[in-house]
């Protein structure tokens, strides 16, 4: 907790890379997940561009600071932050603060936005309370317009995009994205 975007990147990385040296370390890499996930996938094919083949990011929190002002669980923000607490009763504005401001911002994967190399597939609930969908198109805004290879698939849900022709479109979409830039089918 309170060290969002550094410790638990730098593990995923090591574990990815250990990983590779008991296999084969010219594998290609693939990356999926989503929420919190999504913060450190962001993070890793920002700081690492030539080391993930693909990303796929389900209703990703690449924006702290836009997570911390319009998500339903604020708290999050801050545990996962600075480790502190959300005051429920009077709203804790930590505006004032403007370190806490900018360590959100630095902490955020969008902000690495120029330096991603990575194909995206983003998958994006319109109804999301958690990580609300301007979030995630707000990256795939910045990834387009810096010719990232990026697709984009809206669906009428939640955060979870469990519903099942939901679930099972991202499944299927995810499949088809992998395979349009490593080529599996060949």
């Amino acid at each position: 907790m309170g060290n969002i975007s550094k410790t638990d990147v730098q593990d995923c990385h090591e574990a990815i890379r250990r990983c590779l040296e008991y296999t084969d370390p010219t594998r290609s890499v693939v990356l999926i997940g989503g929420s919190h996930a999504g913060v450190i996938i962001g993070r890793l094919i920002g700081e690492y561009p030539n080391e993930y083949a693909v990303a796929v990011l389900r209703n990703p929190v690449t924006d702290l600071l836009h997570t911390y002002n319009t998500s339903d669980i604020p708290d999050w923000a801050l545990a996962q932050s600075v480790n502190s607490q959300f005051d429920f009763e009077t709203g804790c504005n930590r505006y004032a603060d403007t370190s806490f401001v900018t360590y959100l911002i630095e902490r955020s994967s969008i902000r690495l936005v120029d330096q991603i190399k990575t194909p995206v597939l983003l998958q994006l609930g319109k109804k999301d309370k958690r990580v609300p969908f301007s979030i995630g198109l707000r990256y795939y805004e910045c990834l387009k317009a810096n010719k990232i290879p990026t697709k984009l698939y809206v669906y009428d849900s939640n955060h979870g995009l469990s519903e099942t022709p939901n679930a099972s479109d991202c499944f299927v979409n995810t499949v088809l994205f992998i395979d349009e830039y490593l080529h599996l089918s060949s």
